[in-house]
């Protein structure tokens, strides 16, 4: 219901990619600069935890499971690894493998209240995702935790920002 759109010579589908298309030409070089600009370049992760590269990459399979059973958006994945990522990094508390589960839980359920129009309920994490492994009180407490060592900075650019960006450049 655009006053701009013209049925007589596009349909919706073709108006929204032209405005699409221009948007990301006018719009474009700015936001990947700003993508640029605030994405951190993390590296050596784990150094200062008694966790290993293949066991982060056990949770983020995992987590990628419990992407497959909840309708959600696809960034909320991004954005959780991204949270967990760069609280061990940030952290200057040494976590064990034991610390993971929890950790990686916390991090779903923040990306989910971040980027879900619906967030997941705590009760639902504590049930359908920790398999009542944890109480309530354990996740909140990990929760602050997590917020607390990122300064409740959650969101950073992810690789799903760049890569929907440069597709969209590519086929507009």
């Amino acid at each position: 219901n655009n006053k701009l759109y013209n049925s007589n010579n596009f349909s919706i589908e073709e108006y929204n990619n032209l405005i699409d298309t221009i948007t990301l030409l006018e719009y474009g070089p700015n936001i990947l600069d700003e993508y640029f600009s605030e994405e951190e370049h993390l590296t050596n992760i784990l150094i200062n935890h008694s966790i290993t590269p293949y066991m982060r990459m056990k949770m983020v399979d995992w987590m990628i499971e419990i992407f497959t059973t909840i309708p959600t958006k696809e960034i909320t994945f991004f954005i959780s690894v991204n949270i967990m990522d760069r609280f061990f990094y940030y952290s200057k508390k040494e976590y064990k493998s034991e610390n993971l589960h929890l950790i990686g839980i916390c991090s779903i359920f923040l990306a989910f209240k971040y980027s879900e129009t619906f967030p997941i309920k705590l009760d639902f994490v504590v049930e359908k995702i920790a398999h009542n492994k944890f109480k309530k009180e354990e996740i909140i407490k990990m929760e602050n935790e997590i917020l607390i060592t990122l300064n409740f900075s959650l969101i950073k650019p992810t690789l799903y920002e760049f890569t929907s960006f440069y597709f969209r450049h590519i086929f507009y």
